[in-house]
């Protein structure tokens, strides 16, 4: 009972801990380049909840920006702060205005592929310009600025995992930058804590790629049984068109 419990608690953690995370470059690649017709319906459902996310954001960080913006440039060079939430401000208009245009569908899965590529873009871009804000007073001999610098980033880090982990490029760009970003600002944070801290960074990095990952599964599974109720609710209409012509040609 003990040899069999602990056997499939072993084969569980590698297929969750070894076998998942090698299977994550593949799945962000078929993410962006749909093979059949299917994959790309898929996948304009997945860029449909990332585009709630991307909308979310372009309102959030010109807001939070002002916040940030006005901390950070009591440290840092008031030009530079006005640079970056000027960027800030742009990338969230210009995300609003291509999210919000029409675009003709000719071909299915050239029109998933196009729309995958430029959302994951913009995901990207729009993480990029948001953490330039607390750069220019990042000190990373000064503990509470860096504390500043990387609160802000893991709490990006938290809101992408949980809001754009539904395509697997869109959320796989802004998360690989700020976990970069935040481990590389515990490994120049010169305290005697940095060790401490840089595993802490991993850990966190770690718990939040789960997250994602779990977040991906569950709406990859919610769609695929949404799928195939509908593909059954269109055999069940097309078995009785069936039956009520073979009805009509017996009587």
């Amino acid at each position: 009972m003990f040899e069999r419990c602990k056997a499939g608690l072993a084969e569980t953690l590698w297929r969750r801990c070894v076998e998942g995370p090698m299977k994550i470059p593949r799945t962000i690649w078929d993410s962006l380049i749909p093979a059949t017709e299917e994959d790309a319906q898929r996948i304009e459902q997945e860029l449909d909840q990332v585009r709630e996310g991307i909308r979310l954001f372009n309102y959030a960080y010109p807001l939070l920006g002002l916040i940030v913006g006005t901390i950070v440039s009591h440290h840092a060079p008031w030009l530079s702060v006005a640079g970056s939430w000027l960027f800030v401000l742009a990338t969230s208009l210009t995300n609003e205005f291509l999210l919000s245009r029409p675009s003709p569908v000719t071909d299915v899965i050239a029109h998933a592929r196009a729309r995958a590529f430029a959302m994951s873009a913009m995901t990207l871009v729009q993480t990029v310009g948001w953490t330039s804000l607390v750069f220019w007073a990042w000190n990373p001999n000064s503990i509470p600025s860096n504390m500043f610098g990387v609160l802000i980033v893991s709490c990006t880090l938290a809101g992408t995992s949980m809001r754009l982990s539904s395509h697997p490029a869109a959320v796989a760009g802004p998360m690989a930058f700020l976990a970069v970003l935040m481990l590389m600002m515990e490994t120049f944070h010169s305290t005697i804590y940095v060790v401490t801290l840089f595993q802490l960074a991993i850990v966190y990095t770690i718990l939040m790629l789960f997250q994602a990952c779990a977040t991906y599964r569950r709406f990859h599974r919610t769609w695929q049984l949404e799928h195939d109720r509908s593909l059954l609710i269109a055999h069940l209409h097309d078995a009785k068109r069936e039956s009520d012509r073979a009805h009509r040609q017996a009587s």
